[in-house]
């Protein structure tokens, strides 16, 4: 878990460093300077060599047990060098549409796993855990920044939480009751199905009030 928090920190660091769209730089650094493009490329070598280290430490205890006898139950993952670089690519991709269109990773990774035989449960729960890193780093970044308002935060916080507990048990109790693993399966798929169709519609909406406001549709300069 210490990589995790690792790369939390360092990520968090470097936005708030760098300055963007969320805030200006800490310390100063004009977008689209020297300054600017030396610190934005700078986290890459570190992200790089830490995805070289997970992996290669996945593959090595992977094949530790396979000298040791262990015999894998169903769903769990040999890390072959394949499903490495496998995983770590459709990861990056899923960071990259994450960053773009604003959709969660596990809308991409969460069908990814249960292709690759990973149980519905274990792919729900891997993805909540995924969501909490991505979203610890944002707040912390807001919250540097002072773009958070509290009062607000807090309301949707707890309504947030009461609607998870409520949301997981439920679906805990109906798993249990026809013991059938597959509706989590089903409640996955509809939430993207569903996430999809708004975000379309979301799109649409937008081209179209553009649109009337004859406002400029295309690409503008990163740097104005």
């Amino acid at each position: 878990i210490r990589d995790r928090f690792a790369t939390l920190v360092v990520t968090s660091i470097h936005a708030l460093i760098r300055g963007g769209a969320s805030g200006e730089s800490l310390v100063d650094i004009k977008k689209c300077s020297t300054e600017y493009w030396l610190v934005y490329v700078s986290v890459f070598p570190f992200l790089l060599l830490l995805t070289y280290g997970i992996g290669r430490y996945l593959l090595v205890m992977n094949r530790n047990r396979i000298k040791l006898g262990y015999v894998f139950k169903e769903g769990d993952l040999q890390w072959t060098a394949k499903v490495i670089v496998i995983v770590g690519g459709i990861s990056a991709a899923s960071g990259i549409l994450a960053g773009l269109l604003g959709i969660g990773g596990g809308m991409v990774l969460s069908p990814v796993m249960l292709e690759l035989g990973i149980p519905a449960d274990v792919t729900a729960a891997t993805s909540s855990y995924m969501i909490l890193f991505t979203s610890l780093s944002s707040i912390s970044q807001f919250a540097v920044l002072g773009r958070i308002r509290w009062d607000y935060a807090g309301v949707f916080a707890f309504v947030g939480l009461v609607a998870s507990v409520a949301g997981q048990s439920v679906l805990n109790m109906i798993v249990k009751k026809y013991n059938k693993k597959s509706i989590i399966v089903f409640s996955v798929v509809a939430i993207i199905a569903a996430s999809c169709i708004l975000l379309t519609i979301t799109g649409i909406l937008g081209v179209v009030d553009d649109i009337k406001k004859k406002e400029n549709m295309f690409f503008e300069n990163f740097c104005d």
